[in-house]
């Protein structure tokens, strides 16, 4: 019980410091963005709030071969929903890497 607790508390911050974040980056920099505080320039001012995207992003790239997918997965990210489902798996299987449920395997025998 007190293992799936510290795993589930776990993964809940990876979440956060991920997909969280970048979240309220986002809100940031759309007041901002609409506010006009990048000038006449529409292009940036359209795509500055899509930056803070690019954070949960490289989690994934660097997190993904930890836990059994491929690096170039991280792109289905932007896919919505599952993006956000597979931002939550990774971090639950990143969370069990450090205390797995079950007990190692013996050694086997020669």
């Amino acid at each position: 019980m007190m293992r799936t607790l510290a795993r589930l508390t776990t993964a809940l911050l990876i979440w956060i410091a991920g997909p969280g974040i970048a979240g309220y980056l986002r809100i940031k920099l759309m007041h901002r963005s609409a506010a006009g505080d990048f000038g006449p320039y529409y292009l940036i001012r359209d795509a500055v709030p899509l930056i803070p995207e690019l954070w949960p992003l490289a989690i994934l790239f660097v997190v993904l071969p930890l836990v059994g997918y491929r690096r170039r997965d991280a792109f289905f990210y932007f896919v919505p929903f599952f993006g956000w489902a597979l931002f939550v798996k990774a971090a639950w299987r990143l969370a069990a890497l450090r205390n797995p449920d079950r007990p190692r395997r013996a050694a086997a025998p020669a």
